[in-house]
């Protein structure tokens, strides 16, 4: 028996490293009670995927950069935004921003060629936290690429959107629905832009990506927003292909929250919220303190408000303002009240001029 000479390595030999970290998967990774998600961007086919890993007999997650197994098929995207829809729970900003710069690898082998052939690929991916062990708890561990590991509650909390919509359903006991305007594009393309967004069941997430065009000048901050981006999700187009989730809710849910965000032309009662855009271009919403009747005294003339928060800066201890606004310039609104100093208000007491009527 004779033992084999390991051939020889050339002299000047230099490894490509490159070659070899390609060679090598760096996903996020999200703990579940029962599994291991590792999610990246596949660096032949740049799609957008996720695949769960089951805990081992120890009940531990297997974090080795092995090649994805046959018995659980990837989960796909074209976007990071996308994928949310397809896994049916939101990931986080620093997730995203690492499949943005695909930071975040994860090889999909064959398994990118059996999703990209249209005749594999037709139905829609249905959302994997169908079973609760898939979907991570608050607690769970987050792991993205050249960034400390936290939770799965601190990576959601870090993340930002322009506007959350959030309310509970008026035929649903206990079902509450939110819908996230995310980011508005800056780039401007023939006068649009694009809008990122997402809608939640319960925290499930039934719709999100990054694939709507709107007008260069909409507001995220704007009633107007979400009811056109929700009027666009109740009502897809014929060829839009839908997963499961997607079809029982528009089934169950449809009228229940089309009625939630239509406006409501009035008359508007005491304690109704409303948004009123004042002469100087600001748009502020508040409550509704009085109605003031037109002569005939069948109609109202104009309502007295109060805005959220105080109409002048450094008048902390002082009363927050009321004002008095045609009923024309009064609608129903769908923001929620602002979480810092109302946009536009003087620096200071020594300012306090109001572009309405003002009354004490």
């Amino acid at each position: 028996m004779t033992r084999q000479e390991p051939d020889a390595v050339p002299v000047g030999w230099v490894p490509d490293i490159a070659a070899i970290l390609a060679a090598i998967d760096n996903p996020v990774t999200i703990e579940t009670r029962s599994g291991l998600w590792r999610i990246g961007v596949d660096p032949e086919s740049r799609l957008h995927g996720a695949v769960y890993r089951p805990s081992g007999p120890d009940n531990t997650n297997d974090h080795s950069p092995e090649t994805i197994g046959a018995t659980r098929p990837p989960v796909t995207a074209a976007s990071s935004r996308a994928l949310e829809q397809s896994l049916g729970f939101p990931l986080g900003d620093g997730i995203h921003r690492a499949l943005r710069a695909e930071a975040a690898t994860l090889r999909l082998g064959e398994k990118a060629a059996d999703v990209q052939n249209p005749e594999t690929a037709a139905e829609p991916q249905e959302p994997h936290n169908h079973e609760p062990d898939h979907r991570p708890a608050d607690k769970a561990i987050v792991s993205v690429p050249g960034r400390p590991p936290i939770t799965y509650a601190e990576s959601l909390e870090q993340s930002r959107v322009e506007l959350r919509w959030e309310t509970t359903s008026s035929q649903h006991v206990g079902d509450l629905y939110q819908v996230d305007i995310v980011d508005l594009g800056c780039t401007v393309t023939e006068g649009r832009r694009e809008l990122t967004y997402r809608l939640c069941l319960n925290g499930d997430v039934v719709f999100a990506g990054d694939d709507i065009e709107v007008p260069a000048d909409t507001e995220p901050r704007s009633s107007e927003t979400v009811r056109g981006l929700v009027q666009m999700l109740l009502h897809p187009e014929a060829d839009v292909p839908l997963n499961a989730r997607q079809r029982s809710f528009l089934t169950r849910h449809h009228d229940d929250v089309a009625g939630l965000v239509a406006e409501h032309a009035g008359p508007h009662q005491v304690g109704d919220r409303v948004e009123v855009r004042l002469p100087d271009g600001r748009l502020l919403t508040g409550e509704v303190k009085a109605t003031v009747p037109a002569a005939d005294g069948e109609e109202i003339r104009s309502y007295q408000w109060t805005p959220d928060g105080d109409l002048f800066a450094g008048a902390a201890d002082g009363p927050r303002g009321t004002i008095v606004s045609p009923a024309a310039a009064v609608r129903t609104t769908l923001l929620p009240p602002p979480a810092g100093p109302l946009p536009g208000v003087p620096a200071g007491p020594a300012d306090q001029a109001v572009p309405s009527v003002a009354v004490s």
